[in-house]
């Protein structure tokens, strides 16, 4: 590139990025820049900055006029489309003229992810009707609807389900399906949407038992239920556990269950309810009234698989005071249990508040 040429650039990109079409034709008529030549240090060209600005008609011109590339990536792996993504008429345009509909941004998010992740159901579907593919993962093994699973994106969730429902079953790099992903945010109304499906998909297929989303465990062995407690949501917690059947003392691989990570997570509200249906699981036994305070006591008070830490330890350790006063207090656990170490619960607060 000329030194003349470059000097335009500035004034190329002002043109672009304001729609001032008359400049803009008269200075690329005039000099010999090429309109797909890289103008800054990220490798953008006219046509990414035309995209982030969100003008048809620039597009147009450099597209139609002066034959810009609009499948182009800058450094960082983004086209005009993902610059775009937000006008549906900009994003139909580039469409129409070719760019490509899968294109991954540096291996991470296609288009439909960044239209979904924002909540652009009109985008998406201009996406879709184009050849946009909702299978594609990225590099962490989320596909579209891990995404809508996560932003809540209710409109989003419901279409890519209609399109592909066994997408519900797909696990990420960490086997996280959509449904940790809603239950983790927490997005209720998603998590819905996605059991009744799995549901669904499990029944027609003749194998609910395998296939029950609430029994997929993730890398770490975690369930929707465990995610569930960790977020805080009763409404999610309540979904899982009785219209669903979870169980509620399912250990992860480090041998957690959810009054462990609850009380680590300082989610007394969830505590509460885990204790009152425990409660009302063991009398339902026809146990003994002091045999069932014993039995739920020891439901607050057993240690997990690595360090013997019960949901008082990890408390502690956080420095939950509100849900270690309710742990011994209300649930009756003992003060006195010691972690594999040795350590009691006072030993790590002590710890707790000379590291903090």
């Amino acid at each position: 590139m000329g030194a003349d040429t470059a000097a335009h650039i500035p004034a190329l990109i002002r043109a672009t990025a304001h729609s001032a079409l008359p400049d803009l034709r008269c200075l690329l008529h005039q000099t010999t820049f090429d309109v797909n030549s890289p103008v800054n240090r990220q490798q953008d060209r006219l046509i990414h900055f035309a995209a982030r600005a969100q003008i048809l008609t620039v597009l147009q011109v450099l597209v139609e006029e002066f034959h810009a590339d609009v499948n182009v990536s800058n450094i960082f792996g983004r086209r005009p489309i993902h610059e775009t993504i937000e006008c549906k008429q900009c994003v139909e345009y580039l469409l129409s003229k070719g760019a490509d509909p899968n294109g991954f941004k540096h291996g991470t998010w296609v288009p439909a992810m960044i239209a979904t992740n924002k909540n652009l159901l009109p985008v998406l579907k201009v996406l879709y009707k184009h050849g946009a593919l909702l299978t594609p993962q990225n590099k962490d093994g989320w596909n579209v609807l891990h995404v809508a699973s996560q932003k809540c994106a209710v409109p989003c969730a419901q279409f890519i389900l209609e399109k592909a429902p066994h997408l519900v079953f797909v696990q990420s790099r960490n086997g996280r399906t959509p449904a940790h992903m809603a239950a983790a945010a927490p997005c209720v109304e998603v998590l819905e949407l996605l059991l009744e499906v799995g549901r669904s998909q499990a029944d027609s297929l003749g194998e609910s038992e395998m296939l029950q989303l609430t029994h997929i465990r993730d890398a770490e062995g975690l369930t929707i239920f465990h995610l569930a407690c960790i977020s805080g949501s009763l409404s999610c917690v309540d979904i899982c556990l009785k219209r669903y059947q979870s169980d509620a003392r399912a250990t992860s691989k480090a041998g957690m269950q959810a009054v462990h990570f609850a009380a680590q997570a300082n989610r007394l509200n969830i505590l509460q309810y885990l204790f009152n249906i425990f409660l009302c699981e063991r009398t339902s036994k026809v146990e003994r009234p002091d045999n069932v305070k014993h039995r739920v006591q020891q439901d607050f008070q057993i240690p997990d698989a690595l360090a013997g830490f019960t949901p008082l330890h990890f408390a502690a350790r956080e420095g939950h005071i509100d849900v270690i006063r309710w742990l011994i207090d209300v649930a009756g656990v003992s003060k006195d249990v010691e972690d594999a170490h040795g350590r009691r619960a006072v030993d790590i607060g002590e710890q707790f508040l000379h590291t903090r």
